[in-house]
């Protein structure tokens, strides 16, 4: 459905996951290396952010300006995203 987002976390016990698109649309994904989400971390605390506890919607410019790695990418219908383990990661379909 356009415009649903599932807001940034990493997955239970920091497991993988796969995620298959099977609507008609796509979904843009972003994603944060687990190794950097100290760095996260410490910018949501700039914020006054607690994304274990706040649904947040991170800004790519604001990632990318504190030197995170950032993946950006959209998935396709049939596409398969693999996030590793520990992958912080936010979804947006856009229908």
């Amino acid at each position: 459905v356009h415009g649903v987002r599932t807001m940034a976390h990493c997955e239970d016990g920091c497991l993988p996951s796969i995620n298959l698109c099977i609507g008609e649309g796509s979904s843009e994904w972003f994603g944060i290396p687990h190794d950097y989400i100290y760095a996260f971390e410490e910018l949501c605390k700039e914020k006054g952010v607690d994304y274990l506890k706040e649904n947040v919607w991170p800004d790519a410019g604001e990632i990318m300006e504190k030197g995170i790695p950032l993946y950006r990418f959209d998935q396709k219908k049939g596409d398969f995203v693999f996030t590793a383990p520990g992958t912080l990661h936010w979804v947006q379909a856009k229908g």
